[in-house]
């Protein structure tokens, strides 16, 4: 072979060798901007699923506590509406009737507002009825006995809810409520004694 074919040969089995080179470098680079591009889609995926699961434990937490509450509620009234049975209640706690049927409503009305603040927390209500709730538990915790009530029990409550009574409905004056309801979903009171018990 003449020195000008071996060169002409060298030259295209070079060129074909970058050609594929620089083919195989431009698959490569797409291959990983779409191998990062559907990475990123993932994560944005597993962020929306972990809001959605963190939703649904808000969901499950707030249905808990309501199922609780009424579980309460038809206990007490159960209680109320006996009075035998209010009777034998009111001398185990050593209080008068009159006294037990007082701290029954108050707790029910405190757990009433705890049940609402955990919809309003937890985003399971609607935030255009939140500043009527909370006007509205304001005007409640306003009631003397409900106020003596909320100091005899507001340690069986979460934390997030005394923050909320204490700081919000209890507070003279214009308080920017939202602060109770921008952190994450309250945990509920699950390791306290009954305020019924008699220690």
């Amino acid at each position: 072979m003449e020195p000008n074919t071996i060169a002409l040969l060298g030259v295209i089995v070079a060129a074909i060798t970058g050609f594929f080179t620089i083919s195989y470098t431009i698959i490569t680079l797409l291959l990983w901007l779409s191998t990062r591009r559907a990475v990123q889609l993932n994560a944005r995926m597993v962020e929306q699923l972990v809001i959605q699961v963190n939703h649904q434990i808000a969901l499950s937490h707030t249905a808990s506590e309501h199922n609780i509450i009424d579980s309460h509620r038809e206990l007490f009234l159960s209680v109320l509406q006996d009075e035998k049975l209010l009777k034998i209640f009111a001398d185990g706690a050593k209080l008068a009737p009159e006294n037990i049927r007082k701290n029954i409503l108050g707790t029910f009305l405190i757990n009433h507002c705890a049940t609402i603040f955990y919809y309003h927390a937890n985003k399971v209500a609607s935030d255009a009825n939140t500043e009527n709730f909370v006007r509205d538990a304001k005007d409640l915790f306003d009631l003397p006995f409900l106020r003596r009530r909320w100091s005899e029990v507001k340690e069986f409550h979460s934390k997030a809810f005394r923050t909320f009574v204490d700081d919000v409905l209890l507070t003279e004056g214009n308080v920017d409520y939202r602060l109770a309801f921008s952190e994450n979903p309250p945990t509920q009171p699950i390791d306290k004694q009954s305020p019924y018990s008699t220690k």
